[in-house]
């Protein structure tokens, strides 16, 4: 009888380790690991070889608003998350007008890829400029650019849990009314998307900032260094589904700089 007792203590005793060990594992493997997440940025970017690029990468806490991530709507789902920050370089869109001739300002990009460390899904795409530009204004406020898409009727439903069927390079290709072959700087966010009521679906919607400078729309104000600051980016919009462009705007603007105000103030009188 002792036997059995001493049997069954053992028993219970080996479940609760083995159990608390299998929890753990389970718990390490929501987890995905460096190759997984340069694997998964590769998907996204929508890259296939392995020649000519190279990739690598590094697990961090940020901000989403230390590194210029304020996705409108879905900010505070990303904010102090911990995500694989993967770095592909040397990447040539090869953007080609419609003569077939590559258009000017194709020099390989670099792209950073944030990547959630648990789920795996991507919150953001950020091609940088490395140099400095005054009127290369920041990204908007989340509060300020969703007030101005939710006007649109522009609602950004979440990060889609699945990779896109079309990745983000030929997402660019498709938005060549935004000019991205000479944008200084590319924000991209892969996500559902829903447009004055139609029914959501994923897409990449793509800053392009530093472009030429675009006249403002419904402003009589000639391009200058202040207006600057609100007229070189533009946006587009491509499903990720079948790579269609879909539409382009210069929504969300950015918030104006106090002589920028006081310039279209003048203007107005």
């Amino acid at each position: 009888m002792r036997q059995l007792v001493f049997l069954f203590i053992l028993l219970t005793i080996c479940n609760l380790v083995f159990g608390f060990d299998n929890m753990n594992n389970k718990s390490n493997a929501q987890d995905i690991d460096t190759k997984q997440a340069m694997y998964r940025a590769q998907v996204f970017l929508g890259i296939t070889d392995k020649s000519g690029y190279s990739i690598y990468s590094d697990s961090t806490t940020f901000s989403a608003d230390s590194v210029g991530l304020q996705v409108p709507y879905l900010y505070k789902e990303m904010k102090n998350k911990r995500v694989w920050r993967v770095t592909v370089e040397n990447i040539s869109l090869h953007i080609k007008d419609d003569c077939g001739h590559t258009l000017d300002g194709n020099d390989a990009r670099k792209f950073i890829i944030y990547i959630d460390s648990k789920s795996g899904i991507l919150y953001g795409v950020i091609s940088p400029f490395q140099g400095v530009d005054k009127n290369l204004a920041p990204e908007p406020s989340e509060d300020f650019a969703t007030k101005q898409l939710e006007g649109n009727e522009e609602i950004f439903l979440g990060f889609p849990p699945d990779p896109p069927k079309v990745g983000l390079c030929e997402a660019i290709k498709a938005a060549e009314i935004c000019v991205p072959s000479l944008a200084k700087e590319l924000v991209a966010y892969y996500i559902m998307h829903s447009y004055q009521g139609e029914e959501p679906k994923p897409v990449w919607s793509i800053t392009c900032r530093g472009i030429p400078p675009v006249q403002p729309i419904g402003r009589a104000i000639k391009v200058d260094s202040n207006s600057l600051y609100l007229s070189n980016r533009m946006r587009c919009v491509v499903d990720a589904t079948t790579g269609k462009w879909l539409f382009a705007t210069n929504k969300p603007q950015v918030e104006l700089r106090e002589k920028d105000s006081l310039r279209y103030l003048e203007d107005e009188k």
